[in-house]
């Protein structure tokens, strides 16, 4: 190989090494110019949020007392009331879950529309519609002896009679009166509770609504006894009015 032909080798791959580096270059400017040259920094990676702890829920008792506050109720007067020594409010709920499964009903809510003139009536279980409701509302009222042919609900006789003790609303001399066995604690009876607050709205004067004690066993709804304790002691205190507050504010909540 000649002295030229060797400086051309030379040349060559300086040349190539020069490419490089100016490609090497370009491709760092490049880069620059969509961030800082633009004007635009870097977006750093956001660092997830940390997970904040829910609060602590207030306890049941808490609750019941907080809304015993609230009607105007005694709250020392209360809290013995709900210790019920002697439990004798105890063996009345008891007794008014029996009476409830005698009737026919086997959970919450457990609603019957019954009429005290032909001491009979018919079980509508469950969180249903207004609509349902209404429909056996209306046939009850045309003809107290109504049975439904569809299974929406089935007929009894052996409700319980009612007691000038009872927590009546609505119209208290109607011979119609929709008898809810509920539960402090349960979502579906929460749920119905503005149904029925409807019903007695759309027929008033023509309807009473009576609650029933019947809280589900403590593995299921641990503060259901303790809650249905708490409205008898609030009736204690401040009668029927005392017992639907109380009532209105747990089924809110």
């Amino acid at each position: 190989m000649s002295q030229q032909e060797g400086q051309n080798v030379w040349f060559g791959i300086a040349m190539l090494l020069l490419g490089l580096v100016v490609g090497i270059i370009l491709t760092l400017v490049s880069g620059m110019s969509m961030s800082g040259l633009s004007g635009k920094k870097d977006t750093p990676t956001p660092t997830p949020a940390v997970q904040q702890p829910e609060p602590p829920q207030a306890s049941a008792t808490d609750r019941m007392l907080a809304i015993v506050k609230e009607i105007g109720l005694d709250e020392s007067e209360f809290t013995a009331c709900a210790k019920d020594e002697g439990g004798s409010l105890v063996q009345r709920i008891n007794e008014s879950m029996a009476g409830g499964q005698a009737a026919g009903v086997q959970g919450t809510p457990g609603n019957i529309i019954y009429s005290k003139k032909a001491k009979r009536g018919i079980v509508v279980s469950g969180a249903r519609p207004l609509a349902d409701f209404k429909k056996h509302i209306d046939a009850m009222m045309q003809n107290n002896a109504y049975t439904p042919t569809d299974g929406t609900a089935d007929a009894t006789t052996a409700v319980p009679s009612i007691a000038s003790s009872e927590f009546i609303r609505g119209a208290k001399n109607a011979d119609l009166v929709l008898i809810e066995y509920s539960d402090y604690e349960c979502p579906f009876c929460s749920r119905v509770h503005p149904t029925i607050e409807q019903l007695l709205t759309d027929y008033d004067g023509k309807l009473g609504w009576i609650w029933r004690h019947y809280p589900l066993p403590p593995t299921m709804h641990p503060n259901a006894m303790s809650m249905a304790i708490g409205a008898e002691c609030a009736a204690t205190q401040g009668g029927s009015d005392a017992f639907w507050a109380y009532t209105d504010a747990l089924m809110s909540q």
